[in-house]
């Protein structure tokens, strides 16, 4: 009998550590192979109810509490398992369990099983781990909420139209503006998080990006305003054009300019890439100076 259930209790070992692999638990089908690991777990629970009933000598019993120990510490790796399997979890997270616990291993690797989850003792961390998991998940959202900002800009195009027979001009900045607000208020939530450290470099680059937007688009609208003005007074009028002829000579170089910026955003309408643009703020702003003093 003895020897019966040193087998079954090896199988049962076997079964739970040694089959299951990490890769499969966070890689691959997880629910499956978090379900198998419970399967194994019942199956030792049956086996040590069973043998309670009949075992009687000393060495029976002491396989029966080997059997037990093992079950309970197989039981107790769940929950860790669920925690790390989070897809929330990231390499900074993995980095941070190896800094832990002092060893290192690769939960991505096929040849990676429960084996090795007992010997690096991560049951004996199950609360860092729930809480970097929890972490995790609060980060994720973070994470979302920037990649959300990325592709509303990359998406985000310029309301361009075209304007009398060869230029053209904006029509409306009101999505943009409205697009601004939000992002704005999203970024100053996720500044306020104390999970946004890990993303700070990321979200002080949108600040920055989204304060260049509004700067490209006031003085945009600011030239726009006052080049149609100009452009009323000087296009075709040869006698203001002899009355103020330096005047008419910036104008021309502005609206030559002008010209040549509003013809390539509505070439590439994609307000992102207009913001990337090397020099279009300052060239926007020299031209406002020159048109201000026409």
């Amino acid at each position: 009998m003895t020897s019966l259930l040193r087998k079954i209790s090896n199988d049962i070992i076997r079964r739970c550590c040694a089959k299951i692999s990490l890769h499969e638990i966070f890689f691959g089908n997880t629910q499956a192979s978090i379900q198998s690991l419970q399967d194994s777990v019942a199956c030792g629970e049956q086996w040590k109810q069973t043998y309670m009933k009949i075992a009687r000598r000393a060495d029976e019993l002491e396989v029966l509490g080997h059997l037990k120990d093992k079950v309970l510490h197989v039981k107790h790796i769940i929950p860790v398992l669920q925690d790390l399997r989070n897809p929330a979890l990231r390499s900074r997270h993995w980095e941070q369990l190896v800094d832990e616990i002092g060893k290192s291993f690769d939960p991505a690797s096929p040849q990676s099983t429960l084996d090795l989850v007992m010997e690096l003792g991560l049951d004996q961390c199950s609360e860092s781990i729930g809480i970097m998991s929890g972490a995790a998940t609060k980060e994720l959202s973070i994470e979302e909420g920037l990649q959300g900002i990325k592709d509303a800009w990359q998406s985000l195009e310029l309301d361009i139209i075209g304007y009398k027979d060869k230029y053209y001009k904006v029509r409306s900045t009101d999505a943009i503006f409205e697009l601004l607000e939000d992002n704005q208020v999203t970024l100053s939530s996720m500044k306020a998080s104390k999970y946004y450290v890990a993303f700070s470099t990321l979200i002080d680059f949108w600040e920055r990006t989204l304060s260049k937007v509004v700067e490209i688009i006031d003085v945009l609208l600011q030239v726009q305003k006052q080049w149609m003005y100009l452009e009323y007074i000087f296009v075709g009028a040869e006698d203001i054009r002899k009355q103020l002829p330096k005047e008419s000579a910036v104008f021309d170089l502005v609206n030559n300019r002008w010209k040549d910026i509003l013809s390539g955003l509505n070439a590439n309408k994609n307000l992102a890439h207009a913001v990337e643009t090397p020099g279009l703020l300052e060239l926007l702003q020299d031209m406002f100076v020159k048109l201000e003093k026409v």
